[in-house]
């Protein structure tokens, strides 16, 4: 077995400091003892860095660098968080619900503690901006930090928005890339970038300032499209799902979010105070969502549903929770004929939310009053849905009724799940 080989060390020689190491002679420049301690420090600290960067993949010089590299250093940085931040959440809320039982202190820290791992063990991506990265890595993944410039991205944002959201069996374009798309996919570059230059210990960018460039799209623009009654009672008319059906009838009458609505649990809804709570948004978020009031034709539709239920989800689909519907409203405005190639007309599942609040300032509902029912704030409705006409003037019910508008189009539901209103009544 061979020796191991000794740290590097200062040395004497004449009048001079040297680092010694590996049966290298390195001159520290000084004859200051206390002057070369500190260069053997900055030495030891530069070959750490250097193994960290081979067994970590990173490149060995700031000139072999690469935006694939900072977007994935970034990633791994934002994916720590993500779980710190989870088991912070998790722990707190952990411990206080065991103390809360009668617990003692050590117990609950310990039950709390293995909560949190688990749940941030659970973590494993970034979320939806993991898509984002996709696209990132594929334009600016081959170029070094120094090739960004306000031209390239320029050019990234026009082809973006030429490529589209194509169908894979046919390859047809769909649907245009949004401007807040591009917008959302830049700012991460920048935050990644940012982050590099920030990172002193792998000296992404070789103490060089991260390139700056300005936004050339801006998606700021709010949405001006919602439905018209006709438009909606459509699109209802199209679901050959009944879950599906559902879910726009809860969407369009209470303005709530999908995920929300995808989540709703029987035990959530009264129907003796005629009342929808949606609950929290989620277990590390105190926000709480909205306590809804039931329309007629809303209760009417969920009483129906409640006596074929088969799970405690309201949206289910075969005797359990749906989950995520997000291909099958997609599939339902495609069927409609509601679906647009052009970004500011196409019709997607948000703007459920936005049609709502549409008709409620058009039926002539203040916006201080339509910000308590959603829970939000009245300065935001009024930025957003400001095109609203709110001349007309009628109760939230009438805002929101559509049974006359599908009556016209000569549809009937699925007799199988619905039962008759006099039942309902």
């Amino acid at each position: 077995m061979g020796r191991a080989s000794k740290p590097p060390r200062l040395v004497l020689r004449g009048a001079s400091w040297y680092i010694v190491d590996e049966g290298q002679k390195i001159a520290c420049g000084t004859r200051d003892e206390g002057e070369a301690r500190r260069a053997l420090a900055q030495y030891e600290a530069g070959k750490a860095t250097a193994a960290h960067r081979v067994k970590a993949g990173i490149p060995s010089a700031s000139a072999d660098v690469l935006i694939k590299h900072i977007l994935e250093g970034y990633e791994v940085s934002r994916l720590k968080e993500l779980k710190k931040k989870k088991n912070r959440a998790v722990y707190g809320e952990t411990r206080i619900a065991l103390l809360k039982q009668g617990i003692d202190e050590a117990e609950a820290h310990t039950q709390a503690n293995l909560a949190s791992k688990r749940a941030e063990a659970e973590i494993t991506t970034i979320g939806n901006d993991r898509f984002v990265m996709k696209h990132l890595k594929e334009y600016f993944g081959p170029l070094r930090p120094s090739h960004i410039s306000q031209s390239v991205v320029e050019e990234y944002a026009i082809r973006r928005r030429d490529a589209g959201i194509s169908r894979r069996s046919t390859g047809q374009v769909i649907r245009r890339i949004a401007d807040a798309t591009i917008e959302k996919e830049l700012v991460i570059l920048r935050a990644a970038l940012r982050w590099a230059e920030k990172d002193d210990r792998n000296r992404w960018l070789g103490g060089v300032e991260a390139p700056a460039f300005t936004m050339p799209v801006s998606g700021a623009r709010a949405r001006i499209r919602w439905l018209t009654k006709t438009e909606a009672a459509t699109l209802i008319a199209s679901c050959h799902l009944p879950h599906i059906r559902l879910f726009f009838r809860i969407a369009l009458a209470t303005g709530a979010r999908k995920e929300a609505i995808e989540q709703l649990r029987w035990d959530q809804i009264d129907f003796d105070r005629n009342l929808i709570d949606f609950g929290q948004v989620a277990a590390d978020n105190n926000k709480k969502r909205p306590l809804i009031q039931m329309t007629p034709e809303l209760r009417r539709e969920l009483w129906n549903a409640k006596q074929v239920a088969c799970s405690n989800y309201v949206i289910e689909f075969r005797g359990r929770q749906a989950g995520n519907v997000k291909k099958s409203v997609r599939a339902a405005i495609e069927k409609a004929g509601l679906k647009s190639v052009d970004p500011s007309e196409d019709v997607v599942g948000h703007i459920m939310k936005h049609t709502f609040v549409s008709w409620m300032a058009q039926s002539g509902k203040a916006f201080e009053d339509i910000a308590l029912i959603l829970n939000t704030s009245a300065a935001t409705l009024r930025r957003t849905y400001a095109h609203a006409d709110l001349t007309a003037a009628a109760d939230v019910a009438d805002a929101v009724a559509l049974d006359e508008h599908i009556q016209r189009i000569d549809w009937q539901p699925t007799t199988a799940l619905l039962l008759s209103k006099e039942a309902a009544a």
